[in-house]
């Protein structure tokens, strides 16, 4: 018997929701409360997580109704409620340390803020281990999709998996940026350096291949040969890599100053 993925689905597209109308929250702030953290407004982290969130929970509701059958209704549903709040519990903490002007990531300076940070890579790493337990039934059993769409899938599971550990590894490094301390010039709205490496930037470019990949996957399955999906995946992952060992080498993307 086929299983039912409505239920899945609402779960995350009620999370997409909800983050949406957080990040409207946060766009008003931007202009309401003048503050700043490292020189940008301090709801401006806040606005990307929660937008960042949108999307995220928002594809996931599109691919989970593509799911195969060995991933059971039940376990699925569970599987949503937990990412679905585990994302929540980031935005809202990332949002608490701006509302208490002080910055969310690597700031461990008291134990109140530690602790927040502690959680927050809590709920991140809660978040991609069932995310790898959900998306590991597209490499396995009978799929209700296949082709380059499926391809597609597969690749940006793999990216953003990566991409996940790039943000664990700054977490290890205790910030983001290498040649020079955290802040200073960057690009718009992202804030990636534009003088220095930025670890940010391949983190973004791994946890977004969840939604270029696949949509890149739909696009061929219209029409071009499967196995341009294969190539478009070698060039994506060589994009990653190039970025990550640019941040590595302390070379800004775009060198602006």
């Amino acid at each position: 018997m086929s299983a039912d993925r409505h239920s899945m689905v609402r779960i995350f597209v009620a999370g997409a929701a909800l983050n949406a109308v957080i990040a409207v929250v946060f766009a008003a702030l931007i202009f309401i409360d003048s503050r700043q953290l490292l020189g940008i407004s301090a709801w401006v982290k806040p606005l990307k997580f929660a937008v960042t969130s949108f999307v995220y929970l928002g594809t996931l509701a599109l691919f989970a109704r593509h799911l195969p059958d060995s991933l059971d209704e039940t376990k699925g549903n569970r599987a949503a409620w937990i990412i679905s709040a585990m994302i929540f519990g980031e935005v809202f903490f990332i949002g608490l340390q701006s509302a208490r002007g002080v910055t969310s990531h690597f700031n461990q300076k008291t134990l109140i803020d530690g602790i927040i940070y502690s959680v927050m890579g809590v709920m991140i790493i809660v978040n991609t281990v069932v995310f790898i337990r959900v998306f590991r039934h597209f490499f396995r059993g009978e799929q209700k999709i296949s082709g380059a769409y499926l391809s597609g899938i597969r690749w940006g599971a793999v990216l953003f998996v990566i991409g996940s550990v790039v943000g664990g590894a700054m977490s290890g490094l205790n910030r983001h940026t290498i040649g020079i301390a955290d802040g200073g010039p960057g690009l718009p709205l992202v804030n990636f350096s534009t003088v220095a490496g930025d670890l940010r930037i391949a983190h973004f470019v791994g946890l977004h291949a969840l939604q270029v990949l696949p949509f890149l996957g739909w696009l061929i399955a219209r029409g071009a040969p499967a196995r341009a999906m294969t190539a478009a995946g070698i060039v994506y992952t060589v994009a990653f890599v190039f970025v990550l060992v640019q941040a590595f080498l302390a070379q800004p993307l775009l060198r602006m100053s």
